[in-house]
């Protein structure tokens, strides 16, 4: 379901470059903890602490995903117009930072929700020489992509950014917290389940 597309983010990074250079972390931590089962390990400032030093993000996959790979992954996020040149200097930056040893165990991977329009693939192979397991360049064309796998994420996110309204689409954990509030005292998830584990085929209406 393609509720997000490239275009919108494309024009979310225009319009507002700040605020996309400090949520498209808090977007890549929603995407990676809503695909990755095996994830051992995650980190991804957001808000004012996507400014702090260090690695935008880092990742512990004991099995990889489409697009987060197994193993440690460090990412890097750009949302300017000079996108490639940020590519190019964080690639740089990290490099350096870590050993041979390290890059040996760990891939690279750039995001910006802008539209890489020419020459990403070619940026990808041109960088992978230096150790790492593998080096990756994400664009707004990515992300579409990511987010229509992940409607529990492109929901909230559309919302937020006004390309749905804010009534009349609900995510999981807005029907939770509007049904859990209509009581007294509030629902809890453990009284609702009496203590059983459910499945999927649980929400199944005839």
């Amino acid at each position: 379901m393609r509720i997000v597309t490239a275009h919108h983010l494309k024009l979310w990074a225009e319009t507002m470059p700040l605020d996309a250079e400090a949520e498209t972390a808090e977007l890549i931590r929603s995407l990676v903890r809503a695909s990755c089962a095996g994830l051992d390990y995650y980190r991804f400032p957001g808000g004012n602490a996507s400014r702090t030093h260090g690695w935008d993000g880092v990742t512990d996959l004991t099995e990889g995903v489409t697009f987060v790979p197994e193993g440690r992954t460090i990412w890097e996020f750009g949302a300017g117009a000079d996108y490639k040149g940020k590519a190019n200097g964080d690639y740089a930056k990290r490099t350096e930072e870590l050993t041979v040893g390290e890059r040996n165990r760990s891939s690279f991977i750039f995001v910006t929700p802008r539209i890489w329009d020419t020459g990403r693939e070619t940026w990808e192979r041109e960088h992978s020489g230096d150790g790492w397991l593998s080096v990756k360049a994400y664009d707004a064309n990515t992300l579409e992509n990511w987010l229509a796998d992940q409607p529990a994420v492109s929901i909230p996110f559309a919302k937020r950014r006004g390309i749905l309204p804010p009534a009349g689409f609900q995510t999981v954990q807005d029907f939770w917290e509007e049904r859990s509030l209509n009581t007294i005292p509030r629902l809890t998830e453990e009284l609702l389940l009496g203590g059983e584990k459910i499945g999927p085929s649980a929400f199944v209406r005839a």
